[in-house]
This record gives C-alpha cells, structure tokens and sequence, in this order.
C-alpha cells in the first residue's frame, strides 16, 4: 500500500478552497455528449484523457520530488515528478519558474538547496500559466524569499482569485506578450499561447553551454484537457482561435532544448536517465519539440471536430437516462457533481448506492447500468468478463482510511501504529462493512498488526457504510471505519483521524461503462465530467484526492 500521511489527508477538505478559479468557469463546462476522442501522432495512438494522465501523473507524482538536476546552462529542474519547476541562476540572484502547488514549495526550497543554491537568492518568480498546479505556491514562495512576482496580464484575474489559505496572490509587475524580464545577464521571453488558459505563457532564453548558445523553450501548455470546451463557448467565445494562436506562435519559436510546464511534455524522465553515461546533453532535442506540438495540435483539431460534430447533433439528440451504480465512498463527489451534469447536458442520472462487492454481484447477475464506479479489483473483474468495456476504465479518486466517533465522544491518539493500536484495543465496539473497501482493507490491517483476535468479540460486521455509520451514531459502535469520503456526510459524527501513514490504505474508485449500455455515449460524458479538472475541488472537499 502506497502511504499517506495523516497531514495531507487532513488538510483534503480545506484544500478545495484554495485551488483558484473555476477550469469550467473559465474553459466552459457544457460539452456535448460523445465518445472519447483518439489520435495518433508520432507513431502512437493517444485518447484526451490519458494525454492528461501523461502530463499531471497520480497524485504522488504531483508531490514526490524529481531528483534535482541541471538541464543546461544555468537551468536546473527542481519540480516534482509531474509538475515542472525551474531555476535559473545568475550572479545577481536566481528566478524561479512556476511555484506549483503550495504544499510543493518545502520539495522545491530541499531541491535549490541539494544543488548548493540559496532558496532565498531568489529574486524573481514566474509562472506557465494560472491553473493551481503551477502557481498555487507563488504567495508561499514570495513570503519565504522576497522574490518579485510576475504573470501576464491576461492570467492576473485568475492568479487574483487564487488564494491557498486566504493569502491574496502576489502580482508585482504585470507583464504584456513579448515583454523580457532580466536578471544578472539572462533574459528570459514571455510569450502569449493562449487556450489553455487566457494568459498561458511559454518562455523563451538562450543559455550558454561548453562554449555554444542554445534556445530554450519552457511550454506553457497546449493541451486539451478533458472538460474543455471548444464549441459554443459563452465564456470564451474565442477559445478555438485562442489554441489556434499558440500553436502559431509555438511553431515561430526556434528550440534546441525544450521543456514543458509538465515533465511528461519533454520526456524528462528518459532524458535524465541518459544524463552522466557519456554522449551528447539528451535534452537538446528539437525534434522532441516539434513532436510534442504535433501532437497537442492533432489532438486540438481532433477534439474540436468531435465537438463541432456534437454541437451540430446536440440539437436533435434525445437526452438519456443514465443509470449508474456507484460505490458509497464516491457518493459525496456525485452527489455535487451530478446535478451540475444534469443542468449542462439535460440527461437525467438515477444512482444506485452500494457496496463494490455488492454492486459486482447484481452486475454478473445481469442488472442493466450504463456507468459503474467501483474499485479496482471490482472493476478489473468485471472487465475481464466482459461486462465493461475495457477501453473505458478511467481512475476518479481515492480515499484514505479513517476513523469516526460520534460527534463530541472522547477523543484518542491514533497517530502512530502503536497508538492506533491502543486505541482500538480500548475501544468498547468497533464497527466496519464487512464487504467494504474500508472492511477489507481493516481485517487485513488488524490481522498484521496482531490484535484481530482480540478484536473479533466487540466488532460489529455490517452491509453497508451506511450502517457502520448509523452504528455510530446510535452509540451502538464506539468507533466506525470508513473511507474518508463516506465519514464526512454523516451528520453526528466526526473524524477521530485516518490511519498512520506507515499503516494507511485506500479505497479507489474507477469508472467503467457497460459493454452493453443503451446510453453509452451519454455514460462517456458523465465519466469525462466527473474527471475533468474542474472536479478536483469538489473531490477534495469530499475527502478524496486523484490518483
């Protein structure tokens, strides 16, 4: 089991304040129902959203440090496995490109310093572009290092409403396209590439290196993410010529070493393992950079085609009735997330709650649906029956393991494995669904740690979630064990504390859609809306994170 500490998955309900502005609000969230667009480019086929997955990764990758290294030049990564950090130094003092999210600052502020470089000799913070994953930390940064922060103007009001913690975002000087921001003899290039965001920037500098001169490239991004929309766009009725434009300008730009507001965007990965066994610097790689825009460019045209086709369709296409079973522990996303489907698409939805266990048996024993949300292991079962389409399966989010008492009941220490084990031992009834997730993963758990024996007598086995948590409130239970997600609706209970990160697991929920579904086209949709990046902050508030 992959750990997760109990600080990060404690902070998940409060985190959704803080990711800015609204991705639909600003790229539009009313897309016409279709199937999923696939392209092939550079010789390998691609479909919308596992272009996103390349680029943001699971939700270690956001966090987990790359290790620190130099690019070129004067130019150091510094990010973390997903998202893209740089340092530039100079003798007057260094610039930082993209914060990323505020928890990512202290990696950033270890990886400077692991590469001999003060974190507060930086003098100047930029940005790719104003999405939460780049420049949530820009606040973090400037309070830690004085640092002058910069952005174009097109991004400022989405910078400005991006406010982790209730810190107002640092705008220093506002920068227009082409304008050159300069410290200690390296100038750097903004360059307006609007579509992903209205102030999308990919800059541009020439490093010198052994004696030669080299451009550099940092691409803002082309990318198409899932839940964009192209067509009919009241928000930004522009928003195709937008893309249009930074594809154009994109392809104006001489490169020799390109880079990406995400690794994924220039192969870091692979290059870095060619660093140090002789051979040419492998990020020189031009032709890296024209593949990386032919391929955002193919999937551009290829998404805006299949919207244009829906648009034109949406007219005389029937809504659809969506029948979906679900997981408890996504009930809270869906529940928030579903009515707001329901108001851009006009379909109806009509959920059916329930265990995964419980769930997978009504489908082999042929219960229509068109969507199921289940786990990982439900799901690949059900795949290789036949019973859902194997090209659909998409990760959602996942929630950590946790405890519930009721609501002003005493309160103990479970933040250590020991502690967590006295605790239950303590504990007068402990209550979990048998078939659950959280279930599962507790009778393995107590069964490791050596005290399911002692255990069995005053545990309580239910169906459902649902009764763990009535159980808890009745005062029939003294502790329940949930996911995280399913604690936090319960009205007369709170949160005792997930389980130490040495001991933590998940349940992850996956979306799949029936082979045989009568409202198939309809059932991709709903699945693309509710991973879209602008689902995040609704998925956190719920408990849950991605991955």
């Amino acid at each position: 089991m992959k750990p997760c500490t109990l600080a990060l998955c404690g902070c998940a309900v409060a985190a959704a304040a803080v990711l800015g502005p609204s991705l639909y609000a600003q790229r539009g969230s009313d897309l016409p129902a279709g199937p999923p667009v696939q392209v092939t480019a550079n010789g390998r086929t691609w479909t919308q959203q596992q272009l996103f997955q390349r680029n943001i990764g699971g939700a270690d990758d956001q966090t987990a440090q790359f290790p620190p290294h130099k690019i070129i030049g004067s130019v150091y990564y510094v990010g973390t496995r997903s998202l893209s950090s740089y340092l530039i130094t100079t003798p007057q003092g260094h610039i930082l490109v993209n914060s990323t999210y505020e928890r990512n600052v202290p990696t950033i502020q270890k990886s400077v310093e692991q590469l001999g470089f003060k974190f507060t000799d930086i003098k100047i913070l930029l940005g790719s572009h104003a999405h939460g994953d780049h420049m949530e930390g820009d606040a973090l940064v400037k309070q830690l290092t004085g640092a002058q922060v910069m952005a174009l103007a097109e991004d400022v009001p989405a910078l400005r409403a991006m406010q982790p913690g209730g810190k107002p975002h640092p705008v220093d000087r506002v920068l227009k396209d082409g304008e050159s921001v300069t410290l200690g003899g390296m100038t750097l290039v903004a360059h307006l590439t609007p579509g992903h965001t209205r102030g999308c920037t990919t800059w541009t500098m020439k490093v010198q290196d052994g004696g030669r001169t080299y451009d550099v490239v940092i691409i803002g991004s082309l990318g198409v993410n899932p839940g964009f929309k192209l067509v009919n766009n009241t928000d930004v009725p522009q928003i195709a010529d937008e893309f249009l434009r930074a594809f154009k300008v994109s392809r104006s730009l001489q490169c020799d070493v390109p880079l990406g507001s995400h690794p994924g965007m220039f192969n870091m990965a692979e290059k870095y393992a060619k660093l140090g066994i002789g051979g040419p610097n492998p990020y020189i790689d031009p032709a890296g950079y024209k593949a990386e825009l032919d391929l955002d460019e193919t999937m551009f045209h290829a998404v805006l085609a299949a919207q244009q086709k829906a648009a034109s369709q949406a007219s005389v296409a029937p809504t659809a009735e969506i029948k979906v079973l679900s997981s408890t522990a996504l009930k809270g996303v869906l529940e928030e997330l579903v009515p707001q489907f329901e108001r851009a698409t006009k379909h109806t939805v009509v959920i059916q709650y329930g265990t995964a266990a419980s769930l997978k048996r009504q489908i082999e024993q042929g219960q229509p649906f068109d969507l199921a949300v289940l786990t990982l292991a439900a799901m690949d079962d059900l795949i290789a029956q036949g019973r859902i389409a194997a090209g659909t399966r998409t990760p959602i989010a996942r929630s950590g393991m946790a405890m519930a008492i009721r609501t002003g009941a005493r309160r103990r220490d479970v933040g250590t494995t020991d502690a967590l084990k006295r605790a239950l031992l303590d504990a007068k009834s402990i209550a979990y669904a048998g078939e659950g997730a959280a279930g599962v993963y507790f009778t393995a758990l107590v069964q490791r740690i050596g005290i399911a024996e002692a255990l069995k007598p005053k545990s309580k086995v239910t169906a459902s979630g649902l009764l763990v948590g009535e159980a808890v409130v009745n005062g029939e239970a003294e502790i329940g064990i949930l996911p995280l997600s399913e604690i936090l609706p319960i009205r007369g209970v709170e949160v005792l504390g997930t389980f130490p990160m040495e001991v933590q697991g998940y349940a992850v929920m996956v979306g799949g859609v029936s082979a045989g579904a009568k409202a198939g086209a309809a059932a991709h949709h709903l699945l693309e809306f509710v991973t879209a990046p602008d689902a995040l902050p609704v998925i956190k508030k719920k408990g849950m994170e991605r991955g």
